[in-house]
């Protein structure tokens, strides 16, 4: 593996580290109950969706954000636990429940939003439109060797 490529691992790893410690040291509060950025950022995905009158799955969940099953069903107990979702049987599939927000929830979103939108300023700052494009142009092609990797290895398991 050349340098370039064990560098970008390294630099990788070093913005992951600096926004876990940025994500520890500024949670989210409402009601006095702690919400991480990541539940945070499910429920503004489910809040998006439902503006479309999407209906939204925990599969939807998983896939939007690339997380395992047994996290997505953590995290969405963990939202259920302090009311800010419910989850309602499929009228179309009886297998399937619908994760819906709470009134409660809706009334944070506006705050949500603008603590997710604080720390992507907070992290953004300095970098062009065009450097954002690059960026994202880059980071879809390493979700995607990622990916590949991920069946690979399915497969020969």
């Amino acid at each position: 593996m050349a340098k370039e490529e064990l560098d970008i691992c390294y630099e990788l790893k070093k913005i992951s580290n600096l926004v876990s410690r940025f994500k520890r040291k500024n949670p989210l509060s409402f009601d006095g109950k702690k919400l991480t950025r990541s539940q945070a950022q499910i429920l503004e995905f489910i809040y998006d969706k439902s503006k479309n009158n999407e209906t939204v799955y925990q599969k939807d969940i998983e896939k939007n954000f690339s997380i395992r099953r047994s996290t997505a069903t953590e995290s969405l107990n963990r939202i259920e636990s302090l009311s800010l979702i419910t989850r309602n049987i499929s009228d179309s599939d009886a297998r399937k429940k619908e994760i819906i927000l709470t009134n409660k929830a809706k009334s944070y979103i506006d705050d949500i939003h603008n603590h997710l939108k604080g720390f992507a300023s907070i992290i953004s700052e300095g970098i062009t439109t065009e450097e954002k494009a690059t960026l994202f142009n880059i980071l879809r092609k390493m979700e995607n060797n990622l990916k590949k990797q991920e069946l690979i290895y399915e497969k020969n398991i």
